[in-house]
């Protein structure tokens, strides 16, 4: 890779990145070789719902990436346990899918995080009654902690 330049700019809640890709030497040969100028607009969302100091979403052309999300209202953390938690994670993820008039189809990705691997059998028991195949792409990790005490947390990806 002879260098990447990426330019950012913003303008209020709008973010405009150009982004200049250069290729390895070699390929400066090949006459099929394009190089590519791309210009892409993001914007994030903030809800006031949870308070937080970080965006609730970020939107990059087709794909919405949300932030963590654990199992909490706006009064906090649902009371319940992991069940519950990971229920109020998918109602929540709902509503965040609504907002771009989307569903549980369009998600991608999802990124869990457990805060005891022992509830991995009744995550992917509640997990595949939202997700009908083809089924998002996953990775799981078991963790020491997460905020509030929270047994899970999600991110997910989705696209238009």
């Amino acid at each position: 890779m002879i260098g990447v330049t990426i330019t950012r700019f913003a303008f209020r809640n709008k973010i405009n990145l150009l982004l200049f890709v250069c290729c390895h030497k070699s390929v400066l040969y090949n006459k099929d070789y394009i190089f590519s100028l791309v210009f892409m607009k993001y914007k994030t969302i903030n809800s006031d719902k949870f308070n937080t100091p970080y965006s609730d979403a970020i939107e990059i052309g087709d794909l919405i990436e949300f932030s963590g999300m654990i199992g909490n209202t706006e009064d906090g953390l649902v009371e319940g346990g992991f069940e519950y938690e990971l229920g109020q994670i998918f109602k929540n993820l709902k509503d965040g899918l609504a907002y771009y008039n989307l569903n549980y189809s369009n998600v991608i990705r999802a990124k869990i995080l457990l805060s005891d691997i022992d509830d991995m059998p009744k995550l992917n028991e509640i997990y595949l009654t939202y997700f009908q195949k083809p089924l998002p792409i996953r990775t799981t990790f078991a963790v020491a902690g997460l905020p509030y005490g929270a047994k899970v947390e999600i991110e997910f990806s989705a696209i238009k």
